[in-house]
C-alpha cells in the first residue's frame, strides 16, 4: 500500500484499507473475495449500484466500485476528495478497465449527459389543457400519463413545463 492507514481522510477509505490488510483480496476472476474467505454476491440498490456493509470493527455501507477501484489501482490520491468513476458511467459495470479515481466535480460532469432522473413530462399545451379541463385530478393524471401530485402542482402554479417534446 502507498498511503498509510492514517494519512487517509475519509472513514470509508480507512475502513476499506483494514478490510485489505485482514484479507479482502480479489480472486482470479475478479471476484471479491471477504476475509471471511467467501466471495461477495451483493445486491443492487435502487440506483442501480452494488453496495454492502464493510465490518471492520465499526460497520459502514461503501459502495462495490469504491472497493473494486482500490483493488484494482490502489488508494485514492492525497488530497480533494476522489470517487471511483464508471467510465463508460454504467454503475453495474465494475471491470477495471472501467473504473478510475476522479474528482467530485469531474464525476459529476462526466456523469450529467448521461442522467436521466427527474424531469418535466408535461409541455405547455399539455399543462393548458389540464388547467382548463373540468375533470377530476385521479382522470387528468391517467390522461396525461402522470402522478396526481404532478397535477396538483400544475393546479398550483408550481410546476415547470418542457417547451416541446
Amino acid at each position: 500500500m502507498v498511503q498509510s492507514v492514517e494519512m487517509l481522510r475519509s472513514k470509508t477509505d480507512r475502513l476499506i484499507a483494514l478490510a485489505i490488510k485482514k484479507g479482502m483480496r480479489l480472486d482470479g476472476r475478479g471476484r471479491l473475495i471477504l476475509a471471511s474467505g467467501r466471495a461477495f454476491s451483493g445486491a443492487l440498490n435502487t440506483t442501480k449500484r452494488k453496495r454492502f456493509n464493510l465490518n471492520v470493527g465499526k460497520g459502514t455501507t461503501v459502495h462495490l466500485a469504491r472497493v473494486l477501484c482500490w483493488l484494482y489501482h490502489g488508494p485514492p490520491p492525497i488530497g480533494r476528495r476522489y470517487d471511483a468513476e464508471h467510465k463508460n458511467q454504467n454503475p453495474t459495470d465494475d471491470r477495471p478497465k472501467n473504473l478510475r479515481w476522479a474528482t467530485r466535480s469531474v464525476n459529476v460532469k462526466n456523469t450529467a449527459p448521461y442522467y436521466h432522473g427527474p424531469r418535466p413530462k408535461l409541455n405547455k399545451i399539455q399543462t393548458k389543457k389540464i388547467l382548463s379541463s373540468q375533470s377530476s385530478i385521479r382522470q387528468l393524471a391517467k390522461q396525461f400519463c402522470v402522478g396526481g401530485a404532478t397535477i396538483g402542482r400544475v393546479f398550483h402554479g408550481q410546476y415547470s413545463p418542457v417547451a416541446k417534446f
